[in-house]
C-alpha cells in the first residue's frame, strides 16, 4: 500500500509540473500574440556579436520590444535586424537606433533615441534594395566608433613622411641654438631697448609742443591786431565825414578794407591750422606711447623668452 500511495502522489507531482509548465508556455505565447506591435527594420555596419532574437530593444532605457531576427542584408554588407516594438511607441525621424553592451558580459540590445536633425541626417542610409519593414536608421555603437578613429589615427600616422619630420625638426632645434647662442641677440636687444627710449623722448616733445601757450597767445596776438585794425578804420571814417574828405580817402579806406579782410582770413587760416597740428601732435604723441610700450614689452619678452623668435605664431592676415 505504501508503495502505490508513493508512485501516485509521484506521478500527480510530475503531472502538475507538467500542467504548469503548459500552462506558462501557453500563457506566455498567447500574451505575445495579443501585444499590439510594429515590425521595424535597421542596419548595422559593424559586427553585431553578443546580439541574439529576443534581445532587448528599450527608448532610452525603457524596454519597448524585442529583436525579432538577425540575417544578412541582401547586398551581403549590412547586418539586417528586424524588431518589434511597442505600437504605442512613436518612430519619428529623428530616432536612430545603436548597440550598446548590457554591462561586462558582452550580451548586447539596441537602443533607441531621438538625436538632433542636422545629426540624423549623417546617419540616413541610401538602401540599394527593398526592406521587409520600415527602417530606422542606425549609428555607430560607442565602441565601433572608438576602433574607427583609431584606424583613422593609424592611417594618418602611417601617411606621414617621418624621416622628412624628423629632419625638420633637427633643422628647427639647430637654427634655435645656433640663434640663442648667438652673441649678437643682446645687441639686438640693447638696440631695440634705446629706440624704444628715443621714441619715447621724441613723443614726449611732440606732446610738449602742442601743449607750448605760445601758439595760442599767436592766435590771440593776431585777433588783437585785427580788432585794432578795424578800430583804425572806424576812427578814419568819421574823420573824414568830419572834414568832408571822402574821395581823396577813398582809396586808402578801400585799401584798409583789404587789409582787414585779409587779416581776418590770414586768422582763420590760422586758427583751423593750430588746430589741425594740435590734433596730429596729441595723435603722434599718443602713437608713439603706444608704440614705446610695444617697444618695451618686446624687448622684455625677447630678452626673458628669445626662443619666442622662432616659435610664436605668425600674425593673422590682414583684410583690407
Amino acid at each position: 500500500m505504501l508503495t502505490k500511495a508513493s508512485s501516485f502522489r509521484v506521478g500527480l507531482f510530475l503531472l502538475s509540473g507538467i500542467g504548469i509548465g503548459l500552462a506558462a508556455v501557453i500563457w506566455l505565447g498567447t500574451s505575445q500574440l495579443f501585444e499590439k506591435t510594429m515590425t521595424y527594420a535597421t542596419y548595422f555596419d559593424e559586427s553585431v556579436s553578443g546580439l541574439s532574437v529576443d534581445s532587448s530593444v528599450k527608448y532610452r532605457g525603457v524596454d519597448v520590444g524585442r529583436v525579432k531576427s538577425i540575417e544578412v542584408a541582401p547586398d551581403g554588407r549590412l547586418i539586417e535586424v528586424l524588431i518589434q516594438i511597442d505600437s504605442m511607441i512613436r518612430i519619428t525621424s529623428d530616432v536612430r537606433a545603436q548597440l550598446k553592451e548590457a554591462g561586462i558580459t558582452g550580451i548586447r540590445y539596441i537602443e533607441l533615441a531621438r538625436i538632433e536633425t542636422p545629426e540624423a541626417e549623417k546617419y540616413t542610409l541610401n538602401l540599394p534594395f527593398p526592406t521587409p519593414a520600415p527602417v530606422i536608421p542606425s549609428r555607430p555603437s560607442a565602441l565601433g566608433q572608438l576602433f574607427k578613429d583609431i584606424d583613422k589615427v593609424f592611417t594618418r600616422f602611417s601617411e606621414l613622411d617621418l624621416e622628412s619630420l624628423v629632419i625638420g625638426i633637427k633643422d628647427v632645434v639647430n637654427n634655435a641654438n645656433d640663434l640663442l647662442s648667438n652673441p649678437d641677440l643682446q645687441d639686438v636687444i640693447a638696440k631695440l631697448r634705446s629706440m624704444a627710449t628715443d621714441l619715447a623722448t621724441t613723443a614726449a616733445e611732440l606732446k610738449a609742443l602742442s601743449q607750448n601757450p605760445h601758439l595760442s597767445g599767436t592766435l590771440e596776438n593776431a585777433d588783437a591786431l585785427l580788432a585794432q585794425a578795424r578800430s583804425l578804420t572806424l576812427e578814419f571814417e568819421k574823420s573824414v565825414d568830419a572834414l568832408n574828405l571822402e574821395t581823396r580817402l577813398g582809396r586808402l579806406m578801400d585799401k584798409l578794407d583789404t587789409m582787414s579782410d585779409a587779416g581776418a582770413r590770414l586768422l582763420t587760416g590760422l586758427d583751423q591750422k593750430s588746430r589741425l597740428l594740435e590734433r596730429k601732435l596729441d595723435r603722434i604723441a599718443g602713437e608713439m606711447d603706444s608704440m614705446f610700450q610695444n617697444l618695451n614689452e618686446f624687448s622684455e619678452r625677447l630678452k626673458d623668452r628669445p626662443s619666442e623668435l622662432l616659435f610664436s605664431d605668425p600674425p593673422p592676415e590682414r583684410r583690407w
